[in-house]
């Protein structure tokens, strides 16, 4: 009895010999136990593996099948095992040529008599054998002659499976003799699809040899009239295919598809948008003959010239000046393909750029926009270019004028004498030019004192749109000069609530302002628009120092009702002024707006010895009373008549 014990353990080989001998027994479960025992052996004799071996064509399939199972894990059986497999594979039994396929299979390298016996069952009826005698030759990496050619001898066979599998095999040979090649060659024009499509099938998972290319290319430009147009059309087409799926054309090739590209017929055009749009990197000569038809009077042919073009990463000069000239094409899809050509070059040439500028007076608005997109696409216009674009801004069409003050902000730093023309378009007729140069001067971190006199002009313009604008520019500036900053003091009265604000946040954006222009934004405070009134606070609470002059026509204020509240906030930021108001006709104004205060903030008013103090939330503010009952009467008649005056004498705002 085999015990599992026995089938797990490594067998010495008198008792392999002893479970070899088993193998003959007519009982059929007593070969598949002796099978299984040597399943489980990691290595096997070579005497064993010859008994094993014939077992291949055993009647019960269980013991078949354990076989297969032996054989197929040795790595590498004999020659003389192999060949005794090899015989099996004609067997009548195709359960049995199955079973030697698979085992054959299973070696990494056969040798030349077992694969004619493979091979002889690519005919086989039974599928599964033809897919595993395919599979076989497929792991093949170099055949010998006399078996390829038994494999193309089956390349006349119009089937399309048996001409399937025998280009399958083909394919993965690393070479192929001339002969076998010529027949490949020759499916391309082949009457049958069959064929045409096995050729393309093979070409595109092969690399060609350069004659057979320039072959194949010859086909795409037969034209022979004899021969039938629909059967002609689609040879080219597939030879079109073929070379497109090769990485690499030699340029004798490459430039014959070129002159397709002006081919009359339409095929044949597309035929080389496919096959040079296929190629990686072409040649600049390649690339300037297909440049050469980017002028063509056929737009088909321009198109196609455009599209092979937009199909390379970098462009020589000389191909860019072409397609440069295409932004005005009038057919749209040039156009747009040009476009997309020259704007995927991070960097044009000077004479490219020249060029596309020259676009920007174009009537057409399509191709100015066009010009417009590749110029600001670029980083760093040079000035010559910069020049170019900024005459177009006294264009008489507002179109281009906009055009090129588009162009011109994208540019990071602008020379004067281009900003002072843009400077210009400010009171510009069409409002969209006119926020065009907002965008430019506003985009810049400093101006010139000669651009922002063009700019401070405007402040007197008629429209308050244009004054508008002239403020925010001025407004982006850290540092303005002082005729700049007199002519924003006069704005700050100006009819427009909006750009009198606008006017007092240019003059806060300023480190320092003298007393000239101090003063005008004192008037401000009284303004019937809160948000100037608080605008002009800002400004002048943030100045450090204040003149008396300016502080007095401030503390006038107290007695506005819009401005008191405000103008007692900017007072306070200078003690020693403010402390003099705590006498005479300021004391009611100050009791009442501190009162008001008082109910927002923590706020009190005292005597202590002698001296008037105001607690607020930054300090004490004290002065002298002088006469202090006198000081108390002054109080007391401000104070509102259901407010009592506390009995010790002090005197409080809560």
């Amino acid at each position: 009895m085999i015990t599992s014990q026995i089938c797990q353990s490594a067998l010495p080989d008198e008792i392999l010999k002893a479970v070899v001998a088993q193998l003959d027994d007519k009982d059929s479960d007593v070969r598949e136990a002796a099978v299984n025992i040597l399943c489980r052996q990691s290595a096997l004799p070579d005497e064993v593996l010859k008994a094993v071996a014939a077992r291949v064509a055993d009647e019960d399939s269980d013991v078949r099948e354990a076989t297969v199972n032996i054989l197929c894990r040795q790595s590498a059986l004999p020659d003389e095992i192999l060949k005794a497999i090899a015989a099996r594979v004609g067997d009548n039994n195709s359960d049995v040529k199955r079973a030697a396929i698979k085992i054959l299979g299973s070696q990494s390298a056969l040798p030349d008599e077992i694969l004619k016996a493979v091979v002889a069952q690519l005919d086989d009826k039974d599928s599964d054998v033809r897919d595993a005698a395919i599979n076989i030759l497929c792991r093949q990496s170099a055949l010998p002659d006399e078996i390829l050619k038994a494999i193309a001898a089956r390349l006349d066979v119009k089937d399309l499976d048996v001409i399937g599998f025998a280009v399958k095999i083909l394919v993965h040979q690393s070479a192929l003799p001339d002969e076998i090649l010529r027949a490949v060659m020759a499916w391309v024009e082949d009457e049958d699809l069959v064929f045409r499509r096995a050729a393309k099938t093979y070409c595109s998972q092969s690399a060609m040899q350069d004659e057979f290319l320039k072959a194949v290319a010859a086909l795409v430009e037969d034209n022979d009239a004899e021969r039938v147009d629909e059967i002609n059309a689609a040879a080219r087409w597939v030879a079109a295919g073929v070379l497109c799926c090769q990485p690499a054309l030699p340029n004798e090739v490459l430039k014959a598809v070129v002159a397709w590209v002006a081919d009359e017929d339409s095929d044949v055009r597309r035929a080389a948008i496919k096959i040079l749009g296929s190629q990686s990197a072409l040649p600049d000569k390649i690339l300037k003959a297909v440049a050469a038809r980017v002028g063509d009077n056929n737009s088909d042919v321009r198109r196609a010239a455009i599209k092979i073009l937009g199909s390379q990463s970098a462009l020589p000069d000389e191909v860019l000046k072409a397609v440069a000239a295409q932004v005005a094409d009038e057919d749209s899809d040039i156009r747009d393909a040009a476009v997309n050509i020259l704007c995927r070059q991070s960097a044009l040439p000077d004479k490219v750029l020249k060029a596309v500028a020259a676009q920007l007076d174009d009537k057409d608005s399509d191709v100015r926009d066009a010009a417009v997109n590749i110029l600001c696409r670029q980083s760093a216009l040079p000035n010559e270019v910069l020049k170019a674009v900024a005459a177009r801004v006294e264009n008489e069409d507002s179109d281009i004028r906009e055009a090129a003050v588009d162009v011109l902000g994208r540019q990071l730093t602008l020379a004067d004498e281009i900003l002072k023309a843009v400077a210009a378009r400010v009171e510009d007729k069409d409002s969209a030019v006119r926020w065009a140069a907002v965008d430019v001067l506003g985009s810049q971190s400093a101006l010139a004192d000669e651009v922002l006199k063009v700019v401070a002009a405007r402040l007197d313009d008629k429209r308050s749109d244009v004054r508008e604008i002239a403020v925010y520019i001025l407004g982006r500036q850290s540092a303005l000069p002082d005729e700049i900053l007199k002519a924003m003091a006069v704005r700050v009265e100006d009819n427009a609530s909006g750009l009198r604000w606008a006017a007092i946040k240019i003059l806060d954006h300023q480190s320092a302002l003298p007393d000239e222009i101090l003063k005008a934004v004192v008037v401000p405070l009284d303004d019937k628009d809160l948000d100037v009134r608080r605008a002009a606070v800002k400004v002048l609470c943030r100045q450090s120092a204040l003149s008396d002059e300016i502080l007095k026509a401030v503390a006038l204020l107290l007695e506005s009702k819009r401005a008191s509240d405000l103008a007692e906030l900017v007072l306070r930021n200078h003690r020693e002024f403010y402390s003099t108001l705590f006498s005479g006709r300021f004391i009611k104004l100050l009791y009442n707006i501190l009162l008001r205060r008082s109910f927002e903030e923590q706020l009190s008013w005292y005597i202590e010895e002698g001296m008037s103090c105001v607690s607020m939330p930054d300090g004490v503010r004290k002065s002298h009373t002088g006469d202090q009952q006198k000081f108390i009467d002054m109080v007391i008649e401000a104070r509102p008549v259901a407010i009592s005056l506390m009995d010790d004498g002090v005197c409080n705002s809560r």
